[in-house]
């Protein structure tokens, strides 16, 4: 049945930690470079099991979270930096529980993702202004591409694992739109409310999603208390590139303290 028009309006808030979790995807690599000579060009910023992320991983999936949700570089706070660095963490304990169980999308379901990503992009109608939004964070669309593939194989393994196991009855689906989108609803000023019946597939997908944010966390946890997890002592990741793309690091920033306090999530 069509969704009334004022739902277009409705702020449904589901999958809130995974959505977290997947923006900071990225390729975590298998050592440090080093320069001719052996001059090292890249740090170890922590290790997962006998797995490393670097720094340039870090800075990376920062600038690909600020870009993914529109936010400018420059207002990342310390604390924006390190809860991207305990998600990629969370991410590796994911990627090496998956294995290779768990395939890459297609060609054709990674290009449908970045035309979506792309048009939820301001000013990027145009491959000037595509490429000219990428830039202001330091990427490329491959880039970007790389990241939100890995995304799509963590999130394949996680709803893989989890939702086949989940049942919403039709009590908790009568409880969430009395509690929680009428007031809501109500609250937003929408004048002509849904009847139950043109919400439930909705409603029943926000209760999954709800579901799968506990039982990731959940997972997550178990994970962390079996995993060897070590962070080093290290700069802050820098804030937005130049013209040259260069790094600058912020006055004050206590990220460099807050790694040395343990591996707690940031979300």
């Amino acid at each position: 049945m069509p969704q009334p028009p004022q739902l277009a309006r409705l702020p449904f808030r589901c999958g809130s930690f995974v959505f977290l979790l997947m923006l900071a995807s990225a390729v975590l690599l298998g050592g440090a470079v080093a320069a001719h000579g052996g001059e090292v060009i890249d740090r170890i910023v922590a290790t997962v099991n006998d797995r490393i992320i670097l720094q340039s991983d870090w800075e990376l999936a920062v600038r690909c979270e600020a870009f993914l949700q529109a936010k400018p570089l420059e207002s990342l706070t310390a604390e924006d930096q390190n809860a991207t660095l305990q998600r990629l963490i969370d991410q590796e304990l994911l990627r090496q529980q998956m294995g290779k169980t768990v395939a890459p999308p297609s060609d054709d379901q990674l290009a449908t993702r970045m035309r979506r990503v792309r048009a939820a992009t301001p000013g990027a109608q145009t491959d000037d202004g595509w490429h000219a939004a990428l830039a202001a964070y330091g990427l490329t669309e491959a880039e970007v591409a790389e990241r939100i593939a890995v995304q799509m194989q963590i999130l394949g393994m996680v709803e893989g694992r989890m939702r086949p196991g989940i049942r919403i009855d039709a009590a908790a689906i009568q409880a969430y739109y009395q509690n929680t989108l009428l007031p809501e609803l109500r609250k937003s000023g929408v004048a002509a409310e849904p009847r139950l019946d043109e919400v439930t597939g909705r409603i029943r997908e926000i209760l999954v999603q709800q579901h799968i944010d506990d039982e990731l966390s959940s997972l997550l946890r178990a994970l962390r208390q079996e995993a060897n997890i070590r962070l080093r002592p290290l700069s802050p990741p820098p804030t937005p590139p130049d013209a040259e793309r260069t790094w600058r690091t912020p006055s004050g920033s206590g990220v460099g303290r807050a790694l040395q306090l343990g591996p707690g999530a940031g979300r």
